[in-house]
């Protein structure tokens, strides 16, 4: 018996007393098999919407997705999504179903879900209801469409970024016919709106699979990020690097921690190498301002993407800084952390710089970690002392300077930034 909780059991015979079918189902069951505390918890019914406000008239209830069948119970502050059993009609622009019919049969509903492990039902009194060998799967860590891939992913073509997100997150391999289906339809991917794009790539780019999936279906991320097909094949030559400028990149996209800026930044960081390459006498390879134009290029992608201003900002500050050395005093520090514009955002960066270091050649890491942390020390020092590294942190203003006598105008800017450098 799976451990769901106690609002989910309340709901479920809510509706049995009431004689209706109703099931736990979808990524819920999964994740409990898996051992994971599910997110949320779906549940699938015989009831019309209708009647599930009727049985749950006295809960608060959101009726927004009432034509599709689902009707949103809130109880004790969390939100449940009771859906009735439905066939989908014919999908619009590889999105949704131009029209949905109900049934009263659990089969027809199970079997117009996207993957076998998403196909899962569960009721205490029941047990598993595993119609297309879901837990098969689940036990083979595979990824497996139910019926045909092709159509799957032609009714919904997010379905192949979920597919990819869901190999990433659980470690599962993606089954032969479904990874085919993958690459045979990857241009309905151009059909999604870029906000569904952004939900599930930043959640893809989290997981511990991350390194395999950009490495083979680099494509398909190629279809919304076309620019990061220009890093495939692309050698360095130079000392540094022992990957081409796409391996260098993945790596260091799985070496950074879990933090959506520190994951795209190293995702991007390297995007403008192929459009700044040039090679010495010396047949040396060299990406002289690589950091701007990929921090640039950068900009652009996630603008396309429709991330918020401030992400792109910070990702696009990370980007920038990247490349530059920092010495190991207090004055290069405070002046880095003032020009990042804050003291988080320069932990941020000595983290960037360290998963990039670990993407390179192994040969000259030892030195380049130990110059990280010491930069990281000085830091924390700045930070732990209160010492000044913006203008923000003067206990003197522009104010204070027109009340001793000086005019307004850029000598204030000016007389307030050498006082900052004193510190420095």
């Amino acid at each position: 018996m799976l451990n769901i909780p106690k609002d989910v059991i309340m709901i479920l015979q809510k509706l049995n007393n009431e004689n209706e079918e109703a099931f736990l189902v979808g990524g819920s069951v999964r994740d409990l098999l898996l051992g994971k505390i599910p997110f949320d918890y779906d549940i699938t019914t015989s009831a019309k919407p209708e009647k599930i406000i009727e049985i749950f008239k006295d809960y608060k209830l959101i009726t927004l997705s009432k034509k599709y069948g689902t009707i949103t119970l809130i109880v004790n502050n969390k939100s449940y999504e009771i859906t009735t059993y439905r066939i989908d009609g014919d999908y619009i622009n590889n999105r949704r179903p131009e029209k949905i019919v109900y049934t009263n049969n659990l089969y027809k509903d199970l079997s117009r879900r996207d993957f076998t492990i998403n196909a899962l039902a569960y009721h205490p009194k029941v047990g598993i209801v595993d119609y297309f060998n879901g837990i098969e799967d689940l036990n083979k860590k595979l990824l497996k469409t139910v019926n045909n891939p092709d159509i799957r992913f032609q009714e919904d073509g997010l379905r192949i970024l979920r597919c990819l997100r869901f190999s990433s997150t659980l470690n599962f391999d993606i089954e032969k016919n479904t990874s085919k289906a993958i690459f045979k339809n990857k241009e309905i991917l151009k059909n999604i709106s870029f906000e569904r794009i952004n939900q599930e790539f930043s959640k893809l780019i989290f997981g511990e699979n991350i390194e395999n999936v950009l490495t083979n279906y680099i494509d398909i991320v190629g279809e919304f990020i076309p620019e990061l097909l220009l890093l495939k094949d692309f050698n360095q030559n130079n000392a540094y690097h022992i990957y081409d400028v796409l391996e260098h990149t993945i790596k260091s996209v799985k070496y950074i921690e879990s933090d959506l800026e520190l994951k795209m930044t190293m995702l991007l960081h390297d995007i403008g190498k192929p459009l700044t390459y040039s090679i010495d006498s010396d047949f040396i390879g060299h990406f002289y301002k690589h950091n701007i134009v990929s921090a640039n290029l950068a900009k652009d992608i996630l603008i396309r993407l429709k991330y918020s201003n401030k992400f792109i900002d910070n990702v696009k500050l990370l980007i920038e800084n990247h490349d530059v050395q920092i010495l190991e005093n207090k004055t290069a520090v405070r002046r880095r952390i003032n020009k990042l514009g804050s003291v988080d955002l320069f932990f941020k960066l000595l983290k960037v710089k360290k998963a990039d270091i670990l993407a390179q050649n192994p040969k000259y890491l030892e030195d380049r970690i130990i110059h990280l942390n010491k930069l990281k020390i000085i830091a924390e020092e700045i930070v732990n002392k209160k010492e000044c590294f913006n203008l923000n942190m003067l206990n003197i203003n522009g104010n204070d300077l027109i009340n001793l006598g000086i005019p307004q105008g850029k000598l204030l800017g000016t007389i307030l930034n050498d006082i900052l450098k004193s510190f420095n």
